[in-house]
């Protein structure tokens, strides 16, 4: 694909998360600096820019455009916000997401070895290719249903995997004003959710039914 076919590709893409609810300029802007065909396989790169989920091997997908723009904007992203974000996949969504906190880093956890080199290889791809740095992006091949690192706390903790429970010890990993955004519950269908932690209060809101592939891991299904 030219850069003319691509920029065309990426309108249309907006124009589609757009017309499903989510207009965020600044992730609209992220999205066209990050192309999305830089985290797919070759062999599904004519849909690179499809509303739809698209698989990248292990059974995993990368997640549908639409579906990624939803949960950055609810996460409420911005400079100077520190990112845990459970499943790494592709990358695309963790690439995403240090852009938006830039310079503030993004951790991103993947429990498959073959994925997580997966996505190491697309940022250092995107990274040439459109001329941007990702130093404060660290993917680490990790269970992340796990607790990372005892004492760390974040300010925002995504998951990109189908929770079958929000475990108490993410919630203690969340700083105050701090925002959890995850499917949660079965390993078919799933509600979106959004916990934002004040001091004592744990307030939840549940933003939507989404399908996701499921959390794998100790606390996995």
């Amino acid at each position: 694909m030219n850069k003319v076919v691509i920029t065309e590709k990426i309108e249309k893409m907006i124009d589609t998360i757009r017309y499903c609810g989510i207009d965020d300029p600044k992730i609209f802007s992220t999205m066209r600096k990050i192309p999305r065909h830089y985290f797919i396989r070759n062999e599904f790169l004519d849909a690179a820019y499809d509303d739809c989920p698209l698989p990248i091997g292990n059974s995993q997908t990368i997640s549908q455009p639409f579906t990624v723009a939803f949960m950055l904007h609810h996460a409420e992203l911005k400079q100077g916000i520190s990112v845990l974000e459970i499943g790494t996949g592709s990358g695309w969504s963790s690439c995403l997401a240090a852009e938006l906190v830039r310079p503030s880093k993004v951790i991103s956890l993947e429990i498959i070895g073959d994925l997580a080199e997966f996505a190491n290889k697309n940022i250092e791809k995107v990274s040439k290719s459109e001329n941007i740095s990702f130093k404060n992006l660290e993917i680490i091949n990790s269970d992340g249903s796990l607790i990372f690192k005892k004492g760390k706390k974040f300010d925002r903790i995504l998951f990109t995997a189908a929770c079958p429970r929000i475990h108490p010890h993410f919630i203690e990993q969340l700083n105050d004003k701090g925002i959890l955004i995850a499917p949660f519950g079965s390993a078919g269908s799933q509600q979106m959710i959004k916990i934002i932690k004040s001091g004592e209060i744990i307030t939840e809101k549940n933003l939507g039914f989404f399908s996701f592939v499921p959390l794998t891991g100790k606390y996995g299904f």
